[in-house]
């Protein structure tokens, strides 16, 4: 069973955004009060929680799917956060996954509601500014960059399409 789907375009990088996680899995190791075999445990379910989460985002099929695996992951950032400051990644993840799989308008709708339920969470929480802010920002841009390289992979795919029948035709 393979983690990642057989693509050259996304070769080992899916693997590389995992370091983004570690704030969040060792959140025990730097907190005094968190640093319990109960949380251990806690935050080393919810890591695994997440890892599946991520790892089926790559092999999703359908929109709904994604939306489905974007919105668990959100539903873990918004819960994890008032007690992890690390858990602000999951809402980049949650962005990042919209971005690769739903059409421009839908995910660009979807980033903007994680990025709005950050802000709100942010302000309930009265975090600091910059706790608040590197979530908030990248969430937008990794958002972002996602809906773009997703278009262009789909470019890339319809020009492959074209090729292989000029190919084709030429035979």
């Amino acid at each position: 069973m393979r983690l990642l789907p057989e693509d050259r375009d996304l070769g080992w990088t899916p693997l590389a955004w995992l370091i983004y996680l570690v704030p969040f899995a060792t959140t025990p190791l730097f907190s005094a009060w968190q640093n319990t075999p109960g949380r251990w445990l806690l935050y080393s379910a919810a890591t695994l929680a997440f890892l599946a989460l991520y790892f089926r985002s790559w092999w999703a099929r359908s929109e709904r799917e994604m939306i489905l695996l974007a919105t668990a992951t959100t539903v873990m950032a918004l819960a994890f956060w008032p007690i992890s400051s690390g858990a602000g990644a999951l809402f980049i993840y949650a962005a990042g996954m919209l971005g690769q799989f739903l059409r421009p308008r839908r995910a660009t709708v979807g980033v903007a509601i994680i990025a709005a339920l950050v802000l709100t969470e942010a302000v309930v929480l009265d975090r600091e500014w910059f706790n608040a802010a590197w979530p908030f920002v990248f969430t937008i841009i990794i958002g972002g960059i996602n809906i773009h390289f997703a278009q262009v992979g789909r470019a890339n795919a319809r020009l492959r399409m074209a090729q292989d029948e000029i190919e084709h035709l030429a035979k």
